[in-house]
Parts: C-alpha cells; sequence; structure tokens
C-alpha cells in the first residue's frame, strides 16, 4: 500500500472540505515544507503576502482592507479564483499586530492561509 499516496488523499479531502472563510494554520518545524504547501494550496488566488519584514511602518489593517478592493492586473489577464491572505512566520509577529491580523481575518472572510513554526500563547 503506497503510504505517500494515502497521506496525499487524506490532504486532499481535508482541503476540499476547508471552509474558506476559516484560516487554515499549518504549523511544523522549520524547512519541513510549510511554505510550498501554503503557496500549493493558495494557486490560482491573487495573494496579499504579509511577512514580518515589510511589516513596519505601514498600517497593516488599511495596507490588507485596501488590498482587497484593488484590482489586479493579473486579474485582468488570468482566470483568477480572487483575493487571498497569506501570512508566513506569524509567531514573529508582535502580540499587537499578531492581535491586529486575527481581527482582520474575521472581518475580511476571505480565505486566508496562516504559517507558523512556533506556538504563540496568545
Amino acid at each position: 500500500m503506497n503510504t505517500s499516496k494515502n497521506i496525499d488523499d487524506k490532504l486532499n479531502q481535508k482541503l476540499n472540505n476547508w471552509e474558506k472563510s476559516n484560516p487554515l494554520i499549518i504549523y511544523g518545524q522549520e524547512g519541513s515544507g510549510k511554505t510550498t504547501l501554503a503557496l500549493n494550496i493558495l494557486k490560482g488566488y491573487n495573494l496579499i503576502k504579509i511577512v514580518p519584514e515589510n511589516i513596519d511602518n505601514i498600517n497593516i489593517e488599511e495596507y490588507i482592507l485596501s488590498s482587497i478592493g484593488l484590482k489586479d492586473v493579473l486579474q485582468m489577464f488570468e482566470k483568477s479564483k480572487g483575493k487571498a491572505l497569506y501570512i508566513e512566520d506569524f509567531h514573529l509577529f508582535k502580540n499587537n499586530i499578531q492581535t491586529k491580523l486575527i481581527n482582520i481575518i474575521k472581518k475580511c472572510k476571505i480565505p486566508t492561509v496562516i504559517v507558523l513554526s512556533k506556538l504563540s500563547r496568545n
């Protein structure tokens, strides 16, 4: 019996049942393929990427909410599933930014994938 195929089948079944208004959290060790998995799951969406490096000096709420409303040039030429929010290294954000991101996710209800390597107490 092919164990890898069974794992792929189970993963595909879970993803097909994913309620896209709820965030999908991918947790695991560094180098385990979390980012690759997340980007494959979100293939076909126009991504709003949030990473710790580009968060300084911007109003995160305004950035995300305005990005959701903007039409991308890619949407004009490619078939798109719409917008999706991708948050990398969630555990590296300061607590106040984590709280803001959680509130935005609750508000915007677009497909969201959160990748993290460490669990926060919050």
